[in-house]
């Protein structure tokens, strides 16, 4: 194909082309014509670009990652195709659901532009399974990597131990215990509970003294005098309460 004329002897040559196809290579030469006949440049090759969806991969979860409501998400993105990524990040939802982009969560990276994709999520749910889908947005939309699955730890019962029972008097007395090990998730409750019966439970008398692990004091008032009473620290997660 021959472009318009543009210049004549001792001028700059251009021309604007129009109309060519994407990832093509063309070569182009430039021409003169005088009486004496036509001469050609040197023959110059170009490869026309991607204008497209940014090319994105969708890391499957690391284990080491994954908590019982949280996990850190990561992808990346490969390549812009001709138009900056101004956007980029997570789609994640139950697995219960089909389509991530459609159906669940987004969450954009603090970055933008090629490169890796790091978000961190909270609020799952324990012993679920996610989907999930990396995304990089440019101007001519998003660019998703491929869906991958992964499921959050399980929460377990706490590990409590009962302090000795101290300071006893005629109704009072002071109790506390030791939470080792949350079980995978938060402690919401924690206290002591006590009653006439062996093993008491919160259904029972029973105090409240904070939320956490560690150790912690409890007060048993409105004990009758002369009385035995069994007595027990107790911790409540998602999985349920611990003694």
């Amino acid at each position: 194909t021959q472009s318009p004329v543009t210049g004549s002897s001792s001028v700059n040559v251009s021309a604007g082309i129009s109309g060519l196809s994407l990832t093509t290579t063309y070569h182009f030469r430039v021409k003169a014509e005088n009486a004496f006949g036509i001469t050609y440049g040197s023959d110059v090759a170009r490869t026309t670009t991607v204008y497209g969806k940014a090319t994105v991969e969708t890391y499957q979860p690391a284990a080491a990652t994954i908590g019982t409501s949280s996990a850190v998400l990561s992808g990346y993105v490969h390549a812009s195709n001709g138009e900056a990524v101004y956007e980029k990040g997570i789609y994640y939802c139950p697995a219960t659901l089909s389509d991530p982009v459609t159906q669940g969560t987004r969450k954009a990276d603090t970055n933008y532009g090629l490169g890796a994709i790091s978000v961190s999520v909270t609020g799952l749910s324990p012993s679920t399974a996610y989907h999930v889908i990396a995304f990089g947005l440019n101007a001519n939309g998003e660019g998703y990597g491929e869906r991958r699955t992964f499921t959050t730890d399980t929460v377990t019962l706490a590990t409590v131990y009962t302090d000795q029972p101290s300071s006893v008097s005629y109704e009072t007395a002071v109790c506390g215990g030791n939470i080792t090990d949350d079980g995978g998730d938060n402690i919401d409750v924690r206290g002591c509970c006590w009653s006439t019966s062996i093993n008491p439970t919160i259904y029972n008398s029973y105090t409240i003294n904070g939320s956490g692990m560690g150790t912690f004091v409890s007060n048993l008032t409105g004990l009758a005098d002369g009385t035995l009473y069994y007595v027990r620290a107790y911790a409540t997660n998602d999985a349920g309460t611990a003694y």
